[in-house]
C-alpha cells in the first residue's frame, strides 16, 4: 500500500471524525441551552394584605448556619467543550497536512522520458541545444520540453538537393521538407521540441534526387 492510499484512508477517517465531533458539539449546545432554562426561574411575589392583622408571636432566636447558595456551574460543558475544539483543530490539521503531502507527491512525480525510435532510413542524426551528436545514453534522457534537431546525411549523388524529416507523424506533409543544409555536417536538417504528451519519438527521413524523386518510396 503506497502512501497515497494510506492518505486516502486518513482523508475517510477524518472527514467522519470531524462530522462525529460537529454533531457532538451541537448536542452539547443544545444540553446547555436546555439546562440553562430549567434553571432560571421566575420569582414567587408574595400577596401583601394591609388589613390583615398579624398575630404576635413568641420565638426564641436561634444561630442558624446559612445554607451556601446554590450556583449552576459551567465546568463540566466548558472542559466536553475544550475537548471538543481540540479535535476539531487536530482534524483540521491532519486534512491541510494530507493535501500538502498529496500535492507535493503529485509535483515531484517526474513524466517519463520518451524513448527515441529510429525508422526508414539510415543516416539519421540527432543533435542536442550545443549542437552535439547526442549519444544512445544520452537520447533516452531526453525530457517533453527539450530543443533537439534531427539531420540526415547527404549521400555522394550529386542529385540530392533537399530532404524530409517529420517526428510523431503518421504521414508525410509538406511542411516536413528542408533545404536546410549544415556543411560541417554534411546533413540537412529540422529542429524540433519535444511534446509535453510524447511517450516515444518516432523519427522518419528521407532524401530527395532531383533523378529519382524521393529516395524513400
Amino acid at each position: 500500500m503506497d502512501i497515497l492510499s494510506i492518505l486516502g484512508y486518513v482523508n475517510k477517517f477524518s472527514l467522519v471524525a470531524f462530522v462525529i465531533t460537529v454533531l457532538i458539539l451541537g448536542f452539547q449546545i443544545y444540553q446547555f441551552k436546555t439546562d440553562s432554562k430549567k434553571n432560571t426561574k421566575a420569582p414567587e411575589v408574595p400577596d401583601f394584605n394591609d388589613k390583615a392583622s398579624v398575630p404576635t408571636l413568641n420565638y426564641t432566636r436561634l444561630n442558624l448556619v446559612a445554607e451556601p447558595k446554590k450556583t449552576f456551574t459551567k465546568s463540566s460543558f466548558d472542559q466536553s467543550l475544550v475537548v471538543l475544539i481540540a479535535l476539531t483543530i487536530l482534524v483540521v490539521i491532519v486534512l491541510v497536512l494530507s493535501l500538502i503531502i498529496r500535492k507535493n507527491t503529485s509535483i515531484s512525480q517526474v513524466p517519463p522520458s520518451p524513448q527515441v525510435q529510429l525508422v526508414s532510413s539510415s543516416g539519421i542524426k540527432v543533435y542536442g541545444p550545443t549542437g552535439q551528436e547526442m549519444t544512445q545514453s544520452e537520447e533516452s534522457s531526453l525530457q517533453p520540453g527539450d530543443n533537439i534537431t534531427i539531420g540526415i546525411v547527404k549521400t555522394n549523388d550529386p542529385n540530392i538537393d533537399m530532404a524530409r524529416i517529420k517526428l510523431n507523424e503518421a504521414s508525410w506533409s509538406a511542411a516536413d521538407i528542408t533545404t536546410a543544409f549544415d556543411n560541417s555536417k554534411n546533413i540537412y536538417y529540422k529542429e524540433f521540441t519535444i511534446a509535453s504528451d510524447e511517450s516515444s519519438l518516432r523519427i522518419d527521413a528521407e532524401l530527395h534526387s532531383k533523378k529519382d524523386g524521393w529516395l524513400g518510396n
